[in-house]
């Protein structure tokens, strides 16, 4: 993977999709965020609450006008959600952080306590220096597969396959969570290891093998930590986190973002006049 600066990449989506004839589809267009969208999207709020598996879907599925070659305007609002949903996690958040600084500009209000000195205050950070990892190199989807060799490996039967190939998540991999098992983590790591692991090598050939909640039943820790590492060392796309410098103590340190409609879209993650 290459790593590049959001403010370099532009609106060009760190790994993209593949049309039916094979071309590779990676630039997209975000509208204008004016009343209308305004309301529109509070409508979205409204129906679904601030739970980020649905909200940032639906909103990029209002919001975003092209996606490579299709017109995405004229398409209905529901078959652009599972369009959305069917495409890499890392594409999605991507988009919805590009579509903020389009409507809002690259500068962040982050609310936290300094790792440093403990202070707690309003820091300002910048989008536009978020590191992006991109794949730049691909001819096939096939090319994003990548083998990992398990430790203790996965029992199936009476058999143990330690050798699995695994792909960059989608973001169906959060649309499969509840609000309550997005605070479970290991609901999460079974929702992430069904959607990224494509294949266990010499269990079968299916061409749409679904790794089943009794397959992973038998991954051991290690395992687990180590399946985490390796998927997330393929996700690709913006870090999820900004670097703010500290009014009192002035270091320099990584903040995470925060990513609700209040926080990332209000007047709220706006910095004020003179904050650093």
């Amino acid at each position: 993977m290459k790593e590049v600066l959001l403010k370099d990449l532009q609106n060009v989506l760190p790994i993209g999709y593949f049309t039916a004839d094979g071309a590779r589809q990676r630039h997209f267009e975000i509208r204008p965020w004016r009343m209308p969208e305004e309301k529109a999207i509070g409508k979205i709020l409204e129906r679904g609450g601030i739970a980020m598996d649905k909200f940032i879907p639906e909103c990029l599925a209002l919001m975003v006008t092209k996606l490579g070659t299709m017109d995405f305007g004229n398409i209905p609002q529901s078959e652009k959600t599972l369009i959305l949903h069917r495409m890499y996690y890392s594409d999605i958040m991507y988009a919805y952080i590009w579509m903020r600084k389009e409507a809002i500009g690259p500068e962040l209000n982050i609310n936290v306590n300094c790792p440093f000195c403990s202070h707690n205050g309003n820091f300002a950070g910048d989008l536009d220096t978020l590191k992006v990892k991109t794949v730049d190199q691909l001819e096939s989807v096939n090319d994003l597969d990548k083998g990992i060799t398990l430790r203790d490996g996965i029992q199936i039967g009476n058999d143990i396959y330690p050798e699995l190939i695994i792909r960059p998540p989608t973001w169906m991999a959060m649309d499969t969570l509840t609000a309550m098992s997005v605070r479970n983590e290991g609901e999460m790591k079974r929702s992430i290891f069904q959607n990224s692991v494509v294949k266990v090598v010499g269990y079968d050939d299916m061409e749409h093998f679904v790794l089943t909640d009794e397959h992973m039943n038998s991954l051991t820790k290690y395992d687990m930590e180590l399946l985490s590492r390796e998927i997330n060392d393929i996700m690709g796309g913006a870090q999820l986190f900004i670097e703010v410098v500290c009014s009192n103590c002035g270091n320099t340190f990584a903040a995470s973002i925060q990513w609700d409609y209040e926080r990332f879209f209000s007047h709220l993650s706006m910095p004020s006049n003179g904050m650093k």
